[in-house]
């Protein structure tokens, strides 16, 4: 069930929402407790087909792969790396927020808005930002001790909490350089 959707949406191609559902579906299979031997039976069968699954890529995903591995990060990650060090702090008004209104951030209103959001408020709007994120996270996993009785939503609560979690992860590591670029917006 969760690779039939990821094949399809990869063959978009959007490898980066087909790739987040699929960690998001594991999530899931996670909190539902599947055995052992399949998640190693999983693991290996990816392992596996990870080369299969890279030759299949668009030349442009391999790009991503190979800037994100090099040594120096590609023009779109150093333009958010600069836009969060000139936030600060305290952040920029939008005439000073040099990076986003001379526009050298590219999509800065949906891929790298987290970078945006902290040229403009800075450290304290990111970290209050990412505090609102982790707040409705867990207030839908403290939904399922109220719902002992109910699995469905207990599963359903869990899975969208996993699902804005790996998005906020996703958006939040490419545009500090710590994951691939993947055009993934933040939630």
């Amino acid at each position: 069930y969760i690779l039939l959707p990821f094949v399809l949406i990869a063959k978009e191609p959007d490898l980066g929402t087909a790739a987040i559902l699929f960690l998001t579906g594991f999530a899931i299979l996670f909190i539902i407790g599947v055995d052992k031997k399949i998640w190693l039976t999983l693991i290996i069968a990816f392992v596996a087909s990870s080369p299969i699954l890279y030759e299949n890529m668009h030349d442009y995903q391999k790009k991503r792969i190979a800037d994100f591995i090099s040594e120096e990060p590609n023009y779109q990650v150093k333009q958010a790396i600069i836009a969060i060090g000139n936030g600060g702090i305290y952040g920029k008004d939008r005439d000073e927020a040099t990076q986003t209104h001379f526009k050298f951030l590219p999509i800065a209103t949906s891929d790298f808005i987290f970078a945006y959001n902290i040229e403009r408020f800075g450290f304290y709007g990111g970290l209050f930002l990412l505090g609102l994120y982790g707040a409705l996270i867990t207030h839908l996993l403290s939904l399922n001790y109220g719902l002992k009785n109910d699995y469905f939503t207990q599963v359903t609560t869990t899975g969208i909490a996993a699902l804005i979690f790996v998005y906020v992860g996703v958006n939040v590591s490419m545009t500090i350089g710590f994951a691939p670029v993947v055009g993934v917006p933040l939630p």
